[in-house]
């Protein structure tokens, strides 16, 4: 399926415009959505008062107006791709890839699909009705006889319901099935945002004739009006957890999402936010301390609320309704978001439901939960027939404002065990084998191997696909233990997988309310469910049992077994506190399964963004996922109603073994305003800060793994620096605040950004500046590299038995780049390859008051020599020139592959070589860094050596002959190593007087026999010649 979101698609909304009008003690908002002309408008008033008591005692109200188009349109296109055709026992089976997809029909008439989706409204808006109409349509070829819709199994019935055949008035029509290509199903308020749930028919099927159509493209028209359930929360400021719910969920969401974002940005927050709400009686509110403490310590501020209090002080017809009062109040006046109910049914009561399934079986006392979550309805009652939840009669929004979990507690020790388990898993999560593991367990549901079947199809279509755990398999039919067939689901080999450890345990067989059924013997009851010891191993029970999760009804049903149990167990169990629903298939998935394989894709995909992994945020994710197939009576209604979760909602869930924090944080504080800098090395953690009425500063670290804020302390004592990050193991420690000032005559240099400016004193230790510097908290030095490709180097001096001292070096911006942190007294740091700019030195420790001593140098690295020209082959004598970037480099060399040093061959005129040699140079320079060594390989296979002749006086020479003679000056080339034989010829008047090589006189000889083993400059002398000759005739 693919949805239209082009603009001819589209309702066309405007900018929000704001206008304020300001009186004393009042403020008036007025908000108006433009639309595009011509569009009728739909006015709505609506009067939100927000009572805020004021430091100067002042009361403001919100006046907000609303006006919206009076529809919107939308178009979903569908293709054959879309469309999965299969063969069962004869019969043809269609269904469609498409989010939110299910098969629709009642029992005996064709089973065709449909599927899901949901639209963001505008605010104050609701859909009043729909139109929807087809503009293409496809047949698809053959002639079908459809599979006729059954009826759901319950997964603890021995027996499954039977075959539902075709009934020949549905199946001798001619009549079209699913004739409207789209109904209405909901409205619905998720934390404010208000959406509208639609179902798409896509296939059409005239029974009569086998013909079965596409419809490739229905369009629909949702009608607005306004809402009368507006609810304040879409005032409030937002939750981007809940942000993302609407985002990931609904279809448009860029088209009105602005708009709550924009709303929402004028509301004024409660600054004593509580984000994670305990709800419990007064005598066991106590054993919670420790959770509420670890909470806030985290960062997620905590509470708790006695129902004595709650009772007492909120309205309501019945004690639920009391609660869920006092939920919503925390929800819109202190942004909470997590709510752990804090009892059984015996110190919270469960909100009793009525759902039925196949028009016969029924229940009203489901136990729900999510009665709690939903705070935009109060009565689920409303025909006030004592029956909540009915589909005819009862109008109830099953979209979660928050996350809710319970801890079906009945004593004080069962609080204790549950949340020293919850706060074991998160902080000592083991690091190795554990929470990679995971474990898929069943035994036959009504014939032999559906177990498996449905067990291995969820986890190879939901769970593989995202994330690769180490995974078991101990069905009836296929086990990975040691025993193969042998080794059966029994009680004792169930207990010893639980003793060894599996995150993830999933469990695909019949249930009661105190036991899951085994393959042989009795079931795996309560028990042993208490008394089975994994310690630190606690798993994550997830399973499509019936009615094991019946917290109410059996004392102790198996969920209260696994998690009240204080030695192992389960630190969550998320099951269905009433029959679970499947049909009859070796591997499709029935209702039960539906939601367990929702609740691992999402777990595994990181839904919603913003609180990935999280125990409720998962969980509610999973159940608002499938409201739109819970808006009539059937098995989807009876599970989103009877599956509850036990455990924290907030609880982290790991999904690979855990990593470790090794962050720098500063040793102590001096009361007043501080600049904190807590350095992690890991982008994306949350840091929280906490001294109990002063400080509580919270946020993620940057992409450099850097965490700033300023706190501000008003006395002497410790702020606790807790760090967390999924699949990390949380870092505790502290900063000491003290009240008596250390510092030195560098401070105030505790931030980078106030760094001590050192950027002259290169090369000077601090005591010849101002003295001794004491490391009290960070302390920070400027300094500034003045050369590219410089090298760093930086020394501090200390005495370790005082207090250990670390330092490390920053770049302009503050991230770290180099550290050192040992046991002895003197740190020292080298840091190559800087790139000229300012850096920053930081001196930090676990101590206060130790004095110490620093020094820095940057030292320019003199440029690396080049070869002009390079390294290579060459077939004559070549002239070679070394050259350094670096002015005023001393350049030495070698010729024979040695390395240069300072005594080496100094270059200063080009090299001439006639033959191979690998030339190696080093640059040197007073306080530099000597130059990296550059070497160069020369093959040099000269086959010609010039002979250049010039001469004084006047003549000629012969060349290899004394009759071959030419003029000189004369220059050719001659083999090498070729006998050359010159034969001076002097011209009248003159006479042959020696020769010279290169400008050096020689042994007179005639002829000269030059042997051609280098270039030759051969110089003749000619002489005038001065004797007097007599002629005697």
């Amino acid at each position: 399926m693919h949805f239209m979101t082009s603009e001819e698609e589209k309702s066309q909304y405007g900018e929000i415009m704001a206008d304020t009008k300001v009186t004393p003690g009042i403020v008036f908002r007025f908000i108006k959505l433009e639309t595009e002309k011509n569009t009728k408008q739909i006015p709505t008033y609506i009067q939100l008062r927000a009572l805020l008591a004021l430091s100067i005692g002042l009361v403001i109200s919100f006046y907000i107006s609303f006006s919206f188009a009076n529809s919107i349109e939308q178009s979903f296109i569908f293709s054959m791709n879309d469309v999965l055709l299969s063969k069962i026992n004869g019969y043809d089976l269609v269904e469609i890839e498409a989010e939110k997809a299910s098969l629709a029909g009642e029992p005996g008439e064709p089973w065709l699909p449909a599927c899901d989706v949901h639209i963001l409204l505008p605010i104050g808006a609701k859909v009043s009705s729909l139109k929807a109409e087809v503009f293409s349509e496809t047949e698809i070829d053959g002639e079908y006889l459809i599979y006729p819709a059954q009826k759901a199994s319950i997964l603890s019935a021995p027996r499954p319901q039977p075959f539902v055949p075709p009934l020949d008035a549905a199946y001798d029509s001619f009549l079209p099935v699913q004739p409207v290509p789209a109904e209405l199903l909901d409205n619905m308020i998720l934390r404010g945002y208000h959406i509208a749930v639609v179902r798409l028919y896509p296939i059409v099927y005239i029974p009569a004739d086998g013909k079965l159509f596409l419809r490739n493209t229905i369009r629909i028209s949702l009608n607005l009006d306004e809402s009368e359930d507006f609810s304040i929360m879409s005032i409030m400021p937002a939750e981007e957890v809940f942000e993302d719910i609407v985002g990931d969920d609904v279809v448009n969401p860029e088209d009105v999402i602005s708009e709550y974002m924009t709303v929402q940005s004028l509301s004024i927050p409660d600054t004593n936010n509580v984000k994670y709400l305990v709800i419990s009686s007064q005598s066991l509110l106590g054993a919670f301390q420790p959770l509420i403490d670890w909470k806030t310590k985290k960062g997620v501020p905590a509470t708790g609320v006695s129902t004595e209090y709650i009772y007492s002080n909120y309205s309501g017809s019945d004690n639920q309704e009391k609660i869920k009062r006092c939920i919503k109040d925390y929800a819109e006046n202190k942004g909470t978001i997590w709510v752990l109910l804090g009892g059984d049914e015996t110190i919270i009561p469960d909100r009793d439901c009525y759902a039925i399934v196949n028009g016969s079986t029924s229940d009203s006392t489901i136990p729900t939960d999510l009665y709690y979550a939903g705070l935009n309805d109060m009565n689920w009652d409303d025909n006030g027939n004592g029956i909540a939840g009915e589909v005819s009669g009862d109008t109830i929004d099953l979209a979660p404002d928050v996350f809710v979990g319970r801890f079906p507690a009945r004593t004080e020790d069962h609080v204790t065990a549950m949340v020293n388990k919850t706060i074991a898993y998160e902080k000592n999560c083991p690091t190795s084998n554990f929470a990679e593991n995971m474990v898929l367990s069943g035994v036959k549901l009504w014939n032999l191997g559906d177990a498996e079947g449905k067990s291995e199809y969820m986890y190879s279509s939901f769970i593989d696909p995202y994330w690769n755990p180490v995974r078991k398999r101990f069905y009836d039919t296929a086990t990975d233990f040691t025993g193969g067939d042998a080794y059966n689901v029994n009680i004792a080999n169930l207990n010893t997988q639980i003793t060894a450890g599996y995150n993830f345990l999933h469990m695909a067989t019949h249930g009661g309310y105190t036991a899951w059924g085994m393959e042989e013997g009795s079931g795996y009851s309560a028990y042993y469910a208490s008394n089975v010891s994994n310690p630190d191993k606690y798993s994550n029970i997830l399973t499509i049992a019936c009615m094991t999760n019946g917290f109410e009804k059996a004392e102790p049903c198996l969920s209260e077994g696994f998690m009240r149990n204080p030695n192992g167990g389960a630190v969550s169990y998320i099951g269905c506190s009433r029959y679970g629903w499947d049909y009859v298939s070796m591997t499709s998935h029935g209702t039960s399964f539906k939601y367990d394989r929702t609740f691992y894709q999402f777990l595994f995909t990181g839904e919603p963004a913003t609180q990935p992994q999280r125990l409720g945020s998962v969980f509610s994710r999973m159940k608002e996922y499938w409201t739109g197939s819970c808006t009539v009576d059937g098995s989807m209604r009876w599970c989103q109603f009877g599956i509850n979760l036990m455990g924290d909602p907030e609880l982290p869930l790991y999904t690979a073994n855990p990593s470790s924090f090794s962050p720098v944080l500063p040793a102590s504080v001096v009361v007043g305003t501080r600049t904190v800098i807590i350095e992690t090395s890991v982008s994306g953690a949350f840091v929280c800060l906490y001294k109990a009425n002063e400080v509580y500063e919270s946020g993620y670290t940057d992409s450099n793994g850097r965490y700033t804020a300023t706190v501000n302390t008003l006395s002497s004592g410790t702020i606790s620096v807790t760090i967390t990050k999924l699949n990390y193991r949380p870092y505790e420690g502290s900063i000491n605040v003290t009240s008596v000032s250390n510092e030195d005559n560098y401070e105030d240099n505790d931030i980078y950004p106030n760094a001590y400016d050192l950027t002259t004193y290169s090369n000077t230790w601090l005591s010849a500046i101002y003295g001794l510097a004491t490391q009290t908290d960070y302390d920070w030095y400027k300094i500034i590299a003045t050369e590219s490709n410089s090298v760093i180097q930086i020394e501090c001096m200390f005495s370790h038995s005082e207090g250990n001292i670390g330092i490390s070096l920053h770049n302009s911006s503050g991230a770290i780049i180099a550290l050192s942190n040992s046991s002895t007294d003197n740190e020292f740091i080298t840091y190559s390859n800087a790139t000229q700019g300012i850096y920053y030195i930081r001196v930090y420790g676990a101590n206060a008051g130790n004095p110490y001593d620093l020094r820095w140098k940057a030292m320019g690295k003199v440029a690396k020599p080049v070869f002009s020209p390079g390294a290579g082959y060459y077939d004559s004598t070549v002239e070679v020139t070394i050259s350094t970037a670096t002015s005023g480099a001393i350049i030495r060399y070698t010729n024979d592959g040695t390395e240069p040093t300072s005594n080496s061959s100094i270059y200063i005129t080009p090299l001439t070589l006639n033959d191979s040699r690998m030339l190696k140079a080093k640059a040197f320079k007073n306080d530099w860094i000597d130059s990296d060594v550059a070497s160069a390989e020369f093959s040099v296979n000269v086959l010609f050596h010039n002979l250049s002749i010039s001469m004084t006086g006047s003549g000629c020479v012969g060349i290899n002959s004394r009759t071959d003679l030419y003029g000189i000056p004369y220059e050719e080339y001659f083999g090498v190593g070729e006998t050359v034989s010159l034969y001076p010829y002097p011209a009248s008047g003159y006479i042959y007087d020696g020769w010279s090589l290169d400008g050096i006189k020689q042994p007179k000889a005639y002829p000269i026999n030059i042997q051609m083993d280098s270039d030759k400059n051969i110089t003749i002398h000619y002489k005038a010649d001065s004797k007097k000759y007599k002629l005697k005739v």
